[in-house]
């Protein structure tokens, strides 16, 4: 074809040629292939970056930097990034929980620039009550649910500080001793329930005393890594008897007693009326007796008996 004859002639060309020419144009070639890579390459980055970067930037609806001023936008984009670094904080310690100590710094970024925004007049009606959605109210207020009334986190911190509280940090040497003990026993093949015993009541007991009045104000990452530590506790199949059960079976044990009196005092009242109606059955039946004709018999040869006798004495007397 018109293609082969064409390569042909330049293969003889080439090979007319001298040595040098032919690596000359060999590394022209190929430098002209490794550039057009190089620009495709550039070319398809760019447009992912820009796509990425068109979905995930700010949405720019019309007329929204005439609408906002800068110092707004900067209050809404320095919001949107705390309450997103917030967000991604408390889904990474979920299990078991432990936002509430790491991601403290992240929640006070969020109430601190709330809370600036609150006193600023120039955005304060523009941000929090210009829209129908209220978003940024309703950010914030799943924010600081999570943190007070879910999670009661508050109860973590001491008083006006940002430091945890003698009872919290207490409870995680504890819970600390006790993972190591795990650890220790699975690596040397022991048994957890034996060697780790002593351990898990000292967690339970101290548990118990210190966060056992209300349960339900006790700060999530304590009561989570309680819960947490009772089920990897019973995963060793270590059955020690808890308190609950304990008070289960007492209460039962307490109900069948009363249950068995119940029907035994019952019983026994059935029998002693019984009784009673027996003996006050007896007299009715003796005189019932009496009015029968036998009885009528024995009570008329009763009453001849006496006149004969008088019949006999004036007889005598006679």
């Amino acid at each position: 074809t018109h293609a082969q004859e064409e390569r042909q002639l330049i293969m003889a060309s080439l090979s007319t040629t001298s040595p040098l020419v032919r690596v000359c144009v060999y590394w022209a070639f190929a430098g002209v292939v490794f550039v057009c890579y190089v620009l495709t390459a550039v070319a398809v980055t760019s447009t992912i970056a820009r796509s990425d970067g068109e979905r995930y930037s700010t949405v720019e609806c019309p007329g929204s930097r005439r609408a906002l001023r800068k110092e707004c936008r900067d209050f809404l984009d320095n919001f949107t990034s705390a309450a997103s670094d917030f967000t991604h904080c408390m889904m990474s310690t979920v299990k078991p929980t432990c936002f509430c100590e790491f991601c403290y710094e992240e929640y006070k970024d969020v109430t601190g620039i709330y809370g600036s925004l609150k006193h600023s007049p120039q955005c304060k009606e523009t941000l929090l009550a210009g829209d129908f959605t209220q978003a940024i109210q309703e950010l914030y207020n799943f924010v600081t649910t999570t943190w007070t009334t879910r999670a009661h986190c508050r109860n973590c911190f001491k008083p006006h500080s940002d430091n945890i509280t003698e009872e919290a940090s207490q409870f995680y040497e504890l819970v600390l001793l006790l993972d190591n003990c795990f650890n220790m026993s699975k690596a040397e093949n022991l048994s957890v329930c034996d060697v780790c015993k002593k351990n898990y009541t000292s967690l339970v007991s101290y548990y118990n005393d210190k966060f056992g009045r209300d349960p339900s104000r006790v700060c999530a990452d304590i009561s989570d890594h309680m819960n947490f530590t009772v089920s990897e506790w019973e995963t060793h199949h270590c059955h020690g008897i808890s308190n609950q059960i304990t008070a289960v079976v007492l209460i039962s044990a307490v109900v069948l007693i009363l249950t068995v009196g119940f029907y035994v005092s019952v019983y026994c009242c059935h029998v002693r009326q019984q009784k009673i109606l027996r003996d006050r059955r007896s007299p009715s039946v003796s005189r019932s007796r009496e009015g029968t004709p036998h009885g009528r018999d024995k009570q008329a040869t009763g009453s001849e008996t006496p006149i004969l006798d008088q019949d006999a004495k004036s007889q005598s007397l006679n």
